[in-house]
């Protein structure tokens, strides 16, 4: 994956994730979708239900503590379309066509971030589905009914049927939702380090080419203007690694 196109291919998972989370960073930035408003319902009624709760139990300090550990991961956000947007310009059309050195620099990265992605991917929704079914193992265990999260709905005990029913299913685009957009954001912060790396390893092999163009013994001063087009890069790279 050392080209733009192919980074692309990598992007389209996450972009089709951000989609159907209404938060269309990649294709309508800033801009409210059909989908936008139910994630924006649904944000209101978890932190209402949230609030219920620790009111509710404020004087449980370890149950509040179970409750709230949700609840940095459900205002997670950063600005991915900028960071992609930085990884294309500064890394992947600036080196995708550059020496075999550079370019096998960025097909390795690529190779490790479809790994990585599958795998993270495949962890997620695996744990999803075991957390999903939780309930259910408990029930036949110790014949106890429980919701998938601890934070309840006012007016909607779910001690009775109609209060399970609405808080499980209310739980359970939470926890579809919440899967997408881990994959989504963490995935994107790790390519953005990967990529980071990137920019040393290739800072790396331009020292390694200036350094053997003065250590040249056949070097004379007609080759001083490409000695010095080789430092500037290495200026440069380093700029760029260091940000």
């Amino acid at each position: 994956m050392a080209t733009v196109e192919s980074f692309r291919e990598l992007l389209k998972p996450l972009i089709l994730y951000s989609k159907l989370l209404g938060v269309e960073t990649w294709t309508a930035p800033g801009k409210l979708m059909p989908a936008s408003y139910h994630m924006m319902l649904q944000m209101i009624i978890y932190l209402v239900s949230l609030a219920y709760t620790v009111i509710k139990y404020r004087y449980e300090p370890m149950h509040i503590m179970k409750v709230l550990v949700t609840f940095g991961t459900a205002l997670q956000a950063m600005d991915m379309k900028e960071l992609t947007e930085t990884i294309e310009r500064d890394i992947l059309k600036r080196y995708q066509n550059g020496t075999d050195e550079e370019v096998a620099v960025l097909n390795r990265t690529g190779r490790y971030l479809w790994i990585i992605f599958r795998i993270m991917r495949m962890i997620c929704n695996g744990t999803a589905a075991g957390f999903a079914f939780y309930p259910i193992f408990v029930y036949f265990t110790t014949n106890a009914v429980m919701p998938f999260f601890l934070h309840e709905l006012p007016f909607l005990d779910y001690g009775t049927t109609t209060g399970y029913v609405v808080n499980m299913l209310l739980q359970m685009n939470l926890i579809v939702n919440g899967v997408m957009g881990v994959i989504t954001t963490d995935f994107v912060f790790l390519m953005f380090a990967m990529y980071a790396m990137v920019l040393a390893d290739i800072f790396i092999l331009h020292l390694d080419e200036l350094e053997a163009m003065l250590n040249d013994p056949l070097n004379d001063d007609s080759k001083r203007g490409g000695i010095r087009e080789k430092w500037l890069q290495c200026v440069y790279d380093h700029q760029q690694a260091t940000w």
